[in-house]
């Protein structure tokens, strides 16, 4: 793939001392992960002044290294060069997955995160992305709860407690999103119970927020608004012309963003008059018809 995003210059990648072995097959894991074209494009372009830094700072080796080690590399303040902050979290997660970086002995905490992550994966089927989110609000929940310094806690957790985790979340999100997190938490005291780590009835106290009907702005706009707003948009330039066909894919086709800017020139078939909007999360794409439009 990294032949497809620099057909000219990839040599230049591929032939770094320390990141060149494994420049293709990290462009590969970020598309698999649902990175769009252009964040791709950003991390690669940056991988040669990693691979300095690396070098300067005298490493001959990745596998000598921690996570901890690579990451310390990175701009102290992401926001002096945010590609570059992107490009050293996105190499580490990636060598990480391939065992290259010297693993770190596991806390108490992040072992049963992993322990309900390959559960979440084997046995209920979630998808990667699902996994994240439940395996992020569990590790919250874990280190509000001061798992590692005394793992007793879990037998001893009480509604009190864990309204008080769901408590000091809900501040920084709204009640949609608050709804996932105490799923996330059934989800999890539920595992528990299956391995007896607490008595059930726990997961059925938790009190869900309310969302009500009505109370968000609509979910779709009348036909004809939307014509007129897709005909005020002057499509006499390039940057036009392109707001055009991203409005037109979510109007016709009710697409979210990120399908949109996921989506390549070869996933339109144009002889076959379909689309095929990739969904990382069923594995398989979404084939839709193309349209006629005026």
């Amino acid at each position: 793939m990294l032949t497809e995003l620099y057909p000219r210059f990839h040599d230049r990648f591929s032939s770094l001392p320390l990141l060149g072995p494994h420049v293709d097959d990290f462009v590969v894991w970020l598309h698999a992960q649902g990175y769009p074209r252009l964040p791709i494009r950003l991390r690669v372009r940056k991988t040669p002044r990693v691979d300095a830094l690396l070098r300067r700072h005298g490493v001959r080796r990745l596998e000598d290294l921690t996570r901890p080690d690579l990451l310390a590399l990175a701009p102290r303040d992401s926001q002096d060069d945010i590609n570059l902050s992107a490009t050293f979290r996105s190499l580490a997660s990636y060598l990480e997955t391939r065992d290259v970086l010297v693993p770190l002995p596991l806390s108490r905490s992040q072992s049963l995160v992993g322990n309900y992550r390959a559960y979440l994966g084997q046995v209920r089927g979630l998808a990667e992305s699902t996994i994240e989110h439940h395996a992020s609000t569990v590790s919250e929940l874990l280190a509000f709860l001061r798992y590692d310094a005394g793992p007793l806690v879990l037998r001893r957790l009480t509604i009190q407690r864990t309204n008080a985790f769901i408590a000091s979340v809900a501040p920084r999100i709204g009640r949609e999103s608050l709804q996932h997190a105490v799923a996330h938490v059934r989800a999890f005291l539920r595992f528990l119970v299956a391995k007896g780590e607490i008595a059930a009835g726990l997961e059925g106290a938790i009190d869900t927020p309310r969302v009500y009907r009505g109370e968000r702005l609509p979910r779709s706009l009348p036909w004809k608004t939307v014509q007129s707003f897709l005909s005020a948009i002057d499509r006499s330039t390039p940057m036009g012309r392109r707001d055009y066909a991203m409005f037109l894919l979510i109007t016709t086709y009710g697409l979210r963003i990120s399908e949109i800017a996921g989506l390549r020139l070869d996933d339109i078939d144009w002889r076959a008059g379909c689309l095929r909007v990739p969904r990382p999360k069923v594995k398989t794409p979404l084939v839709l018809p193309l349209t006629k439009c005026q």
